[in-house]
This record gives structure tokens, sequence and C-alpha cells, in this order.
């Protein structure tokens, strides 16, 4: 099974996210993935705003190219989202305590 890369690229731009993923989890099982398919993948992940699957994903792209500057910005920024994610101040409903302190 061969997968088509530029149908991959339509279907991100068109935002067809959840389409092009399932053809890169379908091409998955039974091929290996190439490192171009898994950025891709890692590309979409973020994009969903599945941060922790693309955080994954861009971390063992790094083991496969730890010079790519690209990957080092993105799973800083991802870090940065999650921490910010889960220091949401505002998240409880306990209007009387100090949100600082929790």
């Amino acid at each position: 099974m061969n997968i088509d890369l530029k149908q991959l690229d339509d279907y991100i731009s068109e935002g067809k996210l959840e389409e092009a993923l399932s053809q890169i989890i379908k091409f998955e099982e039974t091929t290996e993935i190439n490192f171009q398919l898994l950025i891709k993948k890692a590309e979409i992940y973020y994009l969903l705003q599945k941060f922790s699957n693309a955080l994954n994903l861009y971390k063992q792209i790094l083991k496969i190219e730890p010079e790519n500057k690209l990957v080092q910005s993105k799973i800083e920024m991802i870090t940065t989202i999650l921490k910010y994610q889960a220091c949401d101040i505002f998240e409880s409903t306990n209007l009387n305590a100090d949100p600082w302190l929790d």
C-alpha cells in the first residue's frame, strides 16, 4: 500500500485533518512509517490540538534528527501550551479560594 503525500497535503489544507490522520494510521498498519510521514502525523496532531500526541511524536522525530530546529521549536511551543493549560487559574469553580495558592 502506498500513501499519496500530495493528497495528505490537500486534506490538511482543506481542513480535513481527521481524514489525513486516518490515512496515515491505515498506512502504518501495513508498513513501517517513514520520517516524512512521522512529521506529517505530528503536524496533524498539533493542528487538532492533541498536543500530548504531537509532543510524543516530535520527541521521537528529535531522536532521529537531533539538530532539527523546527522540531525543537515545536517541542518548546507545545510544552509552553501544555504548561499554560495546566495552570489555568480560572479552572476552579471555588471562587472563595485564592487560585494562586491551590
